[in-house]
Formats: structure tokens, sequence, C-alpha cells
């Protein structure tokens, strides 16, 4: 019965429709014509002309169904790979988006961070102003949360990787945030004990932007733009993505298992030198 439907549903009704309404003008209309139109135009020349129109219209008709589906094509495509779900927020809005995920998170949470510090000069370039706000340090408080909340309770996973350029430690970046280095202290805690759990490791620089999956259903993703005049480094806005079917957050997610596979696990965030 399915394969008749769908047999049904490829007839290309709209021209079989056209073609019958040909068909019947043909043996209707001649005679009308006949009594109606004046010798100028006979009944013949106009039937012809009919003829003629319509046909022009399923050709028209043709080529632009051909168009809508390509656009469609191409519009699955775009969907498929991005995902139903887009937006743009300011940092404030997307970390709140970010904590209200991690809160609702069921299996693993996956983040890859490009901390934005000057490791040549040994500063920070992050703006004050989001690295102290509330709506940060929500985040890390809710994912500390989060663990002590599953920990023990089986199947869930978090894994943070820090890109670190070669010759420096993370250790350099605490002096300048506080709420970061009681982040890491808490997860290099349980990185010694449960790193199938909970884990901090650290990479070489290979991507340029931080992002966090949850549930490899939704993405966080920040885009930071350098001030030219301060050197400051702002992140105006974050990409949030929530789809399952989503191929780029798929593709981050083998990324991120990529680099995970590498990276080495810390365990004291403070080694003797």
């Amino acid at each position: 019965m399915r394969k008749i439907i769908e047999a049904i549903r490829a007839i290309p009704w709209l021209q079989t429709a056209i073609s019958i309404v040909v068909f019947v003008l043909g043996i209707f209309i001649g005679p009308l014509l006949e009594m109606q139109v004046s010798p100028i135009i006979n009944a013949t020349t106009v039937f012809i002309l009919i003829t003629i129109s319509l046909g022009a219209i399923i050709a028209i008709w043709n080529h632009t169904r051909q168009q809508i589906s390509t656009l469609e094509q191409y519009t699955k495509v775009l969907a498929k790979s991005v995902g139903y779900s887009v937006q743009m927020l300011p940092y404030a809005q997307a970390y709140t988006e970010l904590k209200n995920k991690v809160r609702d998170a069921q299996t693993e949470i996956l983040v890859f961070s490009k901390y934005v510090f000057d490791w040549e000069n040994g500063k920070p370039i992050y703006d004050r102003a989001r690295l102290e706000s509330p709506q940060r340090r929500a985040v890390y408080a809710e994912v500390q949360a989060k663990l002590r909340q599953m920990r023990g309770k089986g199947n869930f996973r978090l894994v943070r990787i820090v890109q670190v350029p070669k010759g420096h430690h993370l250790r350099e970046i605490f002096p300048y945030d506080n709420v970061y280095k009681q982040h890491c202290e808490f997860l290099g805690e349980i990185s010694r004990d449960q790193p199938e759990f909970a884990s901090l490791r650290t990479s070489d620089v290979v991507f340029e932007n931080t992002f966090a999956i949850i549930d490899r259903t939704f993405l966080y993703m920040e885009f930071d733009i350098r001030n030219p005049d301060t050197s400051e480094v702002h992140s105006p806005f974050a990409l949030i993505i929530d789809n399952p079917d989503s191929e780029i957050v798929q593709d981050l997610v083998k990324l991120h298992q990529r680099i995970e596979a590498t990276s080495q696990l810390v365990t004291d965030i403070d080694p003797p030198e």
C-alpha cells in the first residue's frame, strides 16, 4: 500500500491536469468557437493559440519546479550542515544559554578552549568586563555543580582541553583569572582520581575559537575581536546551535576526540619547575 501511495504522489498531477484540460477544450470548445469567433480568427487558430499557451505554461512550470527543487536541496544541505536552530547572541545572553544547557546535560560536556592571553609578554588581553562578568562566573559554578551532582552516577563525562602554546604552561594565566584558576583546580583534583569522569587536558594551539558541546546536540562557540587601540580582545557575541542533526556539531565532536587522543592530562595545575 505504501508503495502505491508513493507512486501516486510521484505522478506529475499538475501536468496531467493541464493535459486533460487541453483535451477537453479540444472536444467542447471547437463548436463554440465556430459560433462565436469572427471569420478573421477562425476556431482552429484560436485552439492552436490556446494549446501553445498551455504548453508554454507547462514548460514554465517545469522550469520553475526545477528551480524550487534545487533551492530546496541547497536549503536542506545548509540546514543539515549548520542546524535548524542557529543564533548569534551577545556574550551575556550566550553565557546564560550555556549555563542552562550545562544544568540540563545528560551524558557529556566537551570543551575546547583557546584562552585569550598574551603568552609571550605574560599579560592578559581579555576585556575585563567579560572576564569578571557574573554570567561567566555562573557558567563555571554550574559546571562544578553538575559534576558534583553526576559524580558516581554512571554514564557521564566532561573533558576540557585548553590550548597552550609550546614552551608555556597553563599556570601562567592564573594570577590574572582567579575564577579560571579555581575551576582548573577543581577539574585537576578529579583528573587525578577519575579522569574517565572528568578531566582537564592541554594541547598545542590548533583552533582559533573556544567552543563547548553538550550532549552532542548543543554548540556554543565564541568569536573574538581584537581592539586595535587597546589590544584587548573582546567577544561581542557567540554562536549557538541547538540541533542533534547539525553536521557542524558532529564535525567538532570528531575534532575534539582527535585532539583529546593526543592531549596531556593535567592532574597538578602548578607542578614544580
